[in-house]
């Protein structure tokens, strides 16, 4: 990866475009820099937080699951409904159900 010049060093947030101000604040300077360095001209998607983390939640239902079989735990561990919580486990039956005993 390039370095970014010395020159930069005395850049404040202020002097960026209003469009990267926001970045700038939560990433700092450096890495809005360089995201704009290496990723400039793109078009991004940034999912929410939410989205992100949603599978690795999911995944950890249901290992918690098959360990203890305590869905009321999950449910307040989780806050998820009682439902919710029962399609997650679901969910992963189905996943060991499609893989062939045979090949």
């Amino acid at each position: 990866m390039k370095e970014l010049p010395g020159w930069i060093a005395e850049l404040q947030e202020s002097d960026l475009p209003e469009a990267l101000r926001g970045y700038a604040e939560t990433l700092g300077i450096d890495t809005t820099l360089r995201l704009c360095q290496n990723y400039g001209g793109e078009m991004a998607y940034v999912p929410k937080l939410d989205a992100v983390l949603r599978n690795y939640r999911n995944k950890q239902i249901q290992e918690e699951y098959r360990k203890t079989g305590d869905v009321s735990a999950l449910v307040r561990k989780y806050d998820l409904a009682t439902n919710t919580v029962y399609e997650i486990i679901r969910a992963d039956k189905k996943d060991y159900a499609s893989i062939p005993l045979f090949d």
